[in-house]
């Protein structure tokens, strides 16, 4: 058996009339207003959008500090023993403010 024959077949580029999978509008969807938990319904939903948004926003800015703290320069760090290691750092620096 040819090991060529098992291969789908490839195109760099889309045929004419087909819609690149990127390009695709998104599905319909309906976002629904109960949910079940347990037996129970919610009334609503448990969040809003934008403590939603608040949420994400947090989150990016602790990415954004650990990204600061794994790259920083010896002499912006406090003068305690940072480890060197990759993700040392930012575990140092959690416990620390953990500790305050």
């Amino acid at each position: 058996m040819d090991s060529d024959a098992l291969l789908p077949s490839y195109r760099a580029q889309p045929a004419p009339n087909e819609t690149p999978p990127g390009d695709a509008p998104p599905p319909n969807y309906s976002f629904p207003l109960t949910f079940s938990i347990g037996h129970n319904r919610t009334c609503a939903p448990l969040v809003t959008s934008a403590q939603l948004k608040g949420h994400l926003a947090l989150l990016h800015s602790f990415v954004l500090l650990r990204f600061q703290i794994e790259n920083a320069s010896a002499d912006i760090l406090p003068p305690e023993p940072v480890p060197t290691d990759k993700d040392l750092p930012w575990i140092w620096f959690v416990g620390m403010a953990v500790d305050r």
